[in-house]
């Protein structure tokens, strides 16, 4: 229909040819050019739109969405003159032709606006017959490197198409995969949304063939690593295509990367599975044994004799530190039963584990134990763990008495042949629970108990204690699934009162589609993010504003559950007590069906609701009748769907479709597609990559983005209304989360309640982290460099590692991010935190200490972070010695808050070595904290005192003594002086006098001199202590204080009251005439020459 409108404009091009124009202009143009200079303006179309000028996003100035589908539809007719009857048809078909170019002429005002350049340059061409895009040095589009004349240029071998293609067109290939205009959707211009979606197809299709021919010339130039990076572009944009997970397979297996070869065909086994329901064919089964037989080749090879080994891919067998939940199924039989235990039995048993994500880790004695948090079952590990307790007791139970134990936490994982290895306390916990609770019961920890709260219902049994386990541990026993609560809200997920802050114009927008459809006009909305976004709180608030306007809510909810049951979430929402449908008899749910439907629907066919209860029994069972056809129960459900609009306008709310079976799918794409004029708005809420087969014309994309640093700090505001959480803390939430409001949310509670709210974030991060495969180590080291690291300090720590193949996939997967600088930063740092801690604690050593002494090699680095890896490796001695380092130098820049906790720790890691530690080095550590103390906190610090005081007593003892023990005596004596008062000791011209007797230097006798003139003062001896200032100030130049003492002391006595060591009173009288004259004291010395005196 649209194709003969082409032709109206003033040029009969084809519309993309005009493209390929103007790209040969562009090429010719830069060829020739001695200097390449940026565009003014950069239109990208592929993907979300984007108008940038110099690194500054003009997109929001665009006032309205038809402007940016003008943009993109003059932008593929590039050059070609379009009249504005034409145009004003095309996005105003329902307007008399005035008010349509009214409209035309409004939004290409607004564009000429922000194009905003001089006529004579303009790329925006216009006159009072038509309108064109005209592409050229000051405007670059990203659609021109998908036109034929850029594949030209790809397969083209001069060396300038060469340079063009590594150096413009290869860092662009990931975003050339964009969906072109990528969520717009206009309500009323039929002939244009056929136009968009025809140019999407044109455009995905154009840029796979780029995609495919860039991959095979790098290849061919032997950079295996940026095809390999291509071919995933490529796996990732077709997820069920065979020879695209080839390709990937042979570039991988080809780089002597295997494991990886092997991942991929794992990752494309599991998706045939989930969404086909079948296996790959036979020829990517073929090279799965190809190269697992390779890889056992070649390690047989590497080892004495050649011994057979596995193909078990190398990095996968790395140990961590990760959470996982365990289930212990204990049979509780007779000890003349275990005949009873076929394979057949254990079959059984590991399908029900597997099919709700389990791995069942051994098969011993009288029970099974399993795992769940590995694989694709890491997110909700603990209810995926619960549901597999109560399949199990459902489905065994008249084979054996099972009781059954569920604990979790923190264990080593070590994949290995077979079943994975765990190491820890949880797995030996979850089994003596088991053993504790009587048959047919399951019984759970209270971490399991904490996470599963919201999605079922526990009895508590009281504290145990356990042989072989320290502490008394809380027991609660299940009892069923809880009752589902809010408007639009899976059992699983807490907190429907949770904040809702950031999501208006994602709301008003849905009202507004309310309103459409109310009208008669039915639309389709897609709700698209990752976990932890809020599409269901976002649906939420827009069915209680839709409940408000007398509208009728119709909730559809897919749950994990129920994902391997057909219609199983649609049959639900047909249930008025759907409370516990996974647990209750066949025929309650009928009957409770039955009854609704009688209630809401009088007089629907008897032999529709046949078919729907025959889904609802499973069609199976004794007396059961056969199984209703998938065509009859689709007729039965589009049937209750229209008779339910005829009576009001309705939302159909369809929730997490990611958790959907197959059948689900296929009815809602039934359902959109039969859409005409009936009054409905379906919302349908999922995760960006599951697809949604829509009609265009009904539908409206929205992506959530996480949220801005203010939304964020008002979300924390709402979720905090007493004002609890500081404002530092608060910040440090808004740095941490990301701006995801489920992490915001979980670190509220965290901070307020607990630290078991921080697990689900950690299981969806883990289930990240795994897609990651054998590239996960190198997170893993990147996360011991910090929040930032640089590829080339990876490079020092795993030199035999595929260090950028490993950041670009972990870019790929929005885990890290790359910098201006070259250096690349972990995007939240709840990230870096769960790849801290999942590595076990000696890798994680080595790694600290390899980073040290990596770091010691260059100069450039500041000693506190040196001494920082060096704690964290406990390598006490050099973390002591690097950390007194750093305060030392804390010390010269005089930032003394700064180096007195460094020497904190210094002294505190000197503590922990008992008596393998230095004692000179000890007692010189004491004496730099305390002088950093009095100068952080005043000379009144009681630390300081203290510290002075512990090593005046420690000077007395033989082990101490040394070359430098008078100068340290004296220093020691010094510090005590002047926070003698201030701790209430009134010896202070004791220490004085002894502080005179013991001066052998100048600098030395300066200070008994400033010491006895303070306490004589103070004491009343005005006449002596006028001798002993007039001597200080006598003294030579170099040693005496900047001000004179005397001078300080006499302005400072008419102001202060009474206060001197060895009299009562408050120090800070004499605080400022102490900090003149303590410059003239000499700096403790650190015994072996590692720091020389100073003095003053």
């Amino acid at each position: 229909m649209y194709h003969a409108r082409l032709e109206c404009g003033r040029s009969r091009r084809n519309p993309l040819e005009t493209l390929e124009t103007m790209s040969a202009a562009s090429r010719d143009a830069e060829d020739h050019a001695t200097e390449k200079k940026a565009p003014a303006l950069v239109l990208d179309l592929l993907g979300r739109p984007q108008i940038r000028r110099a690194d500054e996003a003009e997109s929001r100035h665009v006032k309205y969405r038809k402007g940016v589908a003008l943009l993109g539809y003059l932008a593929v007719n590039a050059g070609a003159w379009q009249t504005r009857e034409k145009l004003a048809d095309l996005f105003w078909p329902g307007l008399e032709l005035p008010a349509a170019r009214t409209n035309l002429r409004q939004v290409l005002n607004n564009l000429a606006a922000i194009f905003d350049i001089a006529p004579t340059n303009a790329v925006l061409h216009r006159d009072d017959r038509a309108v064109r895009l005209v592409p050229d040095a000051t405007l670059a589009l990203d659609i021109a490197f998908l036109s034929d004349e850029a594949l030209k240029r790809v397969i083209a071998n001069e060396p300038a198409a060469r340079r063009w293609r590594e150096d413009e067109l290869e860092p662009r290939l990931a975003s050339l995969g964009g969906i072109f205009l990528e969520g717009l959707q206009l309500a009323d211009t039929p002939e244009f949304d056929e136009w968009l979606e025809t140019m999407r197809q044109h455009f995905r299709a154009k840029s796979l063939l780029l995609l495919e021919h860039v991959c095979r010339i790098q290849r061919g130039e032997g950079r295996l690593a940026a095809a390999i990076d291509s071919a995933r572009l490529l796996a990732g944009r077709c997820p069920l295509d065979e020879d695209r997970c080839m390709l990937l397979m042979s570039l991988l297996t080809e780089a002597g990367d295997g494991s990886s070869a092997l991942e991929a065909f794992e990752a494309l086994r599991q998706r045939f599975e989930s969404e086909l329901g079948i296996l790959p064919g036979e020829r990517l089964l073929a090279m799965r044994d190809e190269v697992a037989g390779a890889m056992r080749n070649a390690l047989a090879a590497s080892r004495p004799g050649g011994a057979s080994v596995s193909a078990e891919p190398a990095e996968s067998a790395l140990p961590e530190l990760r959470w996982l939940v365990t289930l212990y199924c204990d049979f509780g039989m007779r000890h003349d039963e275990a005949a009873d235990v076929d394979d057949d039995f254990i079959d059984l048993l590991r399908a029900i584990v597997q099919q709700r994500g389990g791995t069942v880790v051994a098969v011993a004695g009288r029970g099974v134990l399993a795992a769940f948090g590995l694989g694709h079952g890491v997110e909700r590990s603990t209810e995926r763990a619960l549901l597999a307790a109560c399949d199990l007791r459902r489905t065994l139970a008249k084979s054996f008495p099972l009781r059954m134990g569920l604990g979790a936490g923190k264990v080593l994982f070590r994949p290995t042949p077979g079943a994975p290895s765990l190491v820890g306390e949880v797995p030996d916990l979850t089994m003596r629970i088991g053993w504790a609770a009587g048959p047919g019961e399951i019984w759970a920890s209270q971490s399991v108990a904490r996470q599963a709260a919201a999605a079922f219902d526990f009895r508590e049994i009281g504290a145990q204690r356990f042989p072989g386990i320290e502490g008394e541990h809380a027991l609660f026993q299940l009892i069923g699934a809880a009752a589902p609560d809010g408007d639009v809200q899976r059992p699983a997920a807490a907190h429907q009162d949770a904040p809702f802050t950031g999501r208006q114009d994602e709301l008003a927008g849905l009202q507004a589609l309310w309103r459409e459809a109310c009208a008669g006009h039915p639309r389709v909305a897609v709700v698209r993010a990752p976990a932890g976004l809020g599409k269901t709180r976002l649906v939420g608030m827009l069915a209680r504003w839709v409940r408000t306007t007398g509208g009728t809510l119709h909730r559809v909810a897919c749950q994990l559950e129920l994902q391997h049951q057909p219609l199983a979430p649609v049959l639900a929402s047909l249930d008025p007590q759907p409370e516990n449908p996974r647990h209750d008899a066949p025929s309650a749910r009928q009957e409770r069906i039955a009854q609704n439907l009688r209630q809401q629907f009088p007089g629907f066919r008897e032999d529709a609701t046949a078919a729907l209860l025959c889904l609802a029994d499973g069609g199976s069972g004794p007396g059961a009748e056969a199984p209703a056809s998938k065509s009859d129960a689709f007729t039965a459900l589009i049937e209750l769907m229209e008779r339910q609009l005829a009576k009001a306008p309705t939302l159909i709310v369809v929730d997490d479709l990611h958790w959907s079976d197959l059948a689900t799918r296929e009815l809602l794409a039934l359902i959109t597609k039969g859409l005409t004029t009936q009054r409905v708005l379906l919302v349908i809420t999922t995760r960006p990559d599951v697809p949604c087969d829509c009609p265009p014309s009904v539908r409206q994309d929205y992506e959530l983005r996480p949220l801005n640093n203010a939304e964020t700090l008002e979300m924390i505001a709402l979720g905090d209304p007493d004002g609890l959480i500081p404002p530092v803390r608060r910040q440090s939430i808004v740095e941490a989360s990301g701006g995801i409001p489920l992490f915001v949310e979980r670190l509220i509670r965290s901070w307020q309640d607990g630290e078991h709210h921080l697990l689900p974030i950690t299981e969806l991060l883990q289930g990240e982290l795994d897609r990651l495969g054998a590239a996960k180590n190198v997170l893993r080291a990147a996360s011991v460099l910090g929040c930032t690291f640089r590829q080339n300090d990876l490079a020092v720590l795993l030199p035999s590692g595929d260090i950028p193949s490993a950041l670009a996939r972990a870019v790929a997967q929005r885990l890290i991010e790359a910098n201006a600088d070259g250096s690349f930063g972990f995007c939240h740092d709840l990230i870096r935190e769960t790849v801290y801690n999942s590595l076990p604690y000696a890798q994680r050593k080595r790694l600290h200490e390899r980073t040290a002494r990596m770091l010691l090699e260059r100069s450039a680095h500041a000693a506190e972070e040196i001494a920082r890896h060096f704690s964290a490796a406990q390598c006490r001695p050099e973390a002591a010695e690097w950390w007194s380092k750093a305060g030392a130098a804390a010390m010269v820049r005089e930032f003394a808050a700064d180096a007195q906790a460094c020497f904190q720790k210094a002294f505190d890691t000197l503590a922990a070595l008992g008596e393998r530690a230095d004692p000179a080095l000890a007692l010189s550590t004491r004496l730099h904290l305390g002088r950093a103390a009095q100068l952080a906190e005043g000379f009144g610090s009681a630390l300081g005192h203290r510290l002075y005081s512990e090593a005046v007593a420690e000077l007395g003892t033989a082990s101490v003594q040394g070359a430098d023990a008078h100068e340290n005596l004296f220093a020691a004596l010094s510090g005590q002086y002047w926070g003698s008062s201030s701790q209430g000791e009134l010896d202070g011209i004791d220490t004085a006098r002894r502080l005179e007797a013991m001066a052998r230097t100048d600098a030395e006798r300066v200070m008994a001199c400033a010491a006895l003139g303070n306490s004589l003062f103070w004491n009343g001896g005005l006449v002596e202590a006028a001798s002993w200032q007039a001597r200080g100030i006598r003294s030579p130049p170099a040693c005496r204080p900047a001000n004179a003492c005397a001078t300080a002391w006499t302005t400072r006595r008419s102001s202060a009251g009474p206060s001197t060591p060895g009299t009562s009173g408050s120090s800070a009288t004499k605080r400022r005439p102490a900090r003149r004259c303590a410059k003239a004291l000499r700096w403790p010395a650190k015994a072996g020459g590692r720091t020389p005196s100073v003095s003053c």
